[in-house]
């Protein structure tokens, strides 16, 4: 599985190795995550993609249980998006991810407050995204396009610009 997992990156490796950039070859090859892992995401995805997300959190629940320490913060972003914006499924990865340390991941509070949107609760995405220490692009952007109504995007908006946030082409 590592094996498909570099030859994944292979198209990246050769545009960079044109660009000589060797130290980036070895990050790509030093990123690639362990047999278990791949295959745990890979497994976890395809069931997201299939539209079978509580595969998905089946798989995420076994391997969890198997006392296995490969859950890592992709696998719980995975999770989370196999929660399809259920609240209840969202609020226990919450939990989950509060105790484990994962909600200290930007993937994971993205995902979380992706979750939180999708249900109606955007004052509990908010929540998530004021305990971020470094939110990103996607962190304003998941909040932008999921607030339930105008008046709320509008609102974090005008507090992002008076922060001195720069926005992109999607959340325009």
């Amino acid at each position: 599985l590592k094996f498909k997992s570099l030859c994944a990156k292979l198209p990246q490796l050769a545009a960079f190795k044109t660009l000589h950039s060797f130290n980036y070859e070895h990050q790509l090859f030093d990123e690639t995550p362990s047999p278990q892992r791949a295959s745990l995401h890979h497994t976890m995805l395809n069931h997201v993609h299939c539209r079978h997300p509580f595969e998905a959190l089946k798989t995420f629940k076994k391997q969890l249980q198997s006392g296995i320490s490969e859950i890592d913060e992709a696998a719980v972003a995975i999770a989370l998006k196999a929660c399809r914006g259920d609240p209840e499924i969202g609020t226990q990865f919450h939990g989950f991810a509060i105790t484990s340390g994962f909600i200290d991941h930007v993937s994971v509070s993205n995902s979380l407050m992706n979750v939180y949107c999708k249900s109606g609760q955007f004052d509990r995405a908010l929540c998530v995204f004021n305990r971020l220490e470094s939110p990103d692009t996607v962190s304003y952007n998941t909040l932008l396009s999921g607030a339930q109504n105008g008046e709320d995007a509008l609102s974090f908006a005008c507090h992002l610009h008076s922060a001195g946030v720069l926005f992109d082409a999607v959340s325009f």
